[in-house]
């Protein structure tokens, strides 16, 4: 976990702005248009989670293996990204998936819930996430996608200008995005 956590580290400090404004947009589209470009966000959740598993499953089972890790995980990002396109429902999974095991990985650490129980924790949010997300239809797709692109973006804002402010604005501002977001893809997206 320690050579994907530097790994990590130093592809995003490299990437930095960039990176923050693109997550930024990403997260604003997925907030409010969530419902419409779902298929869109699909796709890019698979390739997402793809490239994460990819790389994880070189840096900690095949470390001897004789090709880089960015290799890894674009193997990993193309492959499941394209069965999250054809496949709907396993692309509906991994996204939603993502987005459980996302949520849960930032509010561990805030819980204090660390280690072994704080990877339990975020792979079950990830599962049961995933598994409603195939279940359930356009209510849930709404309110996934408006309250995690709200939270997103309301983190990355609160990163990309480095406020110093108290740690629940990002939160704060987050959820009024949020509710924004739902309210707005409730009126507009179509039965």
């Amino acid at each position: 976990m320690e050579l994907f956590n530097q790994w990590f580290t130093q592809l995003t400090g490299s990437l930095g702005l960039a990176t923050g404004l693109a997550g930024l947009v990403f997260a604003l589209l997925g907030c409010f248009f969530g419902y419409r470009l779902i298929r869109l966000l699909v796709t890019v959740g698979g390739a997402a989670l793809g490239a994460v598993l990819f790389i994880s499953a070189k840096l900690h089972w095949l470390p001897q293996l004789d090709f880089p890790v960015w290799a890894a995980g674009l193997l990993g990002a193309v492959l499941v990204g394209l069965l999250s396109c054809f496949v709907y429902k396993a692309g509906l999974f991994c996204y939603f998936a993502l987005m459980g095991g996302s949520f849960a990985g930032y509010l561990a650490p805030l819980l204090h819930i660390s280690g072994a129980s704080g990877l339990w924790l975020t792979l079950a949010a990830g599962l049961i996430i995933g598994v409603l997300g195939v279940i359930l239809n356009r209510p849930y797709i709404i309110c996934v996608t408006g309250i995690s692109g709200g939270l997103s973006a309301g983190l990355s804002v609160f990163t990309l200008l480095s406020f110093s402010a108290p740690a629940f604005a990002p939160v704060l501002c987050g959820a009024v995005l949020a509710a924004l977001g739902v309210l707005f893809q409730f009126k507009t997206a179509k039965r």
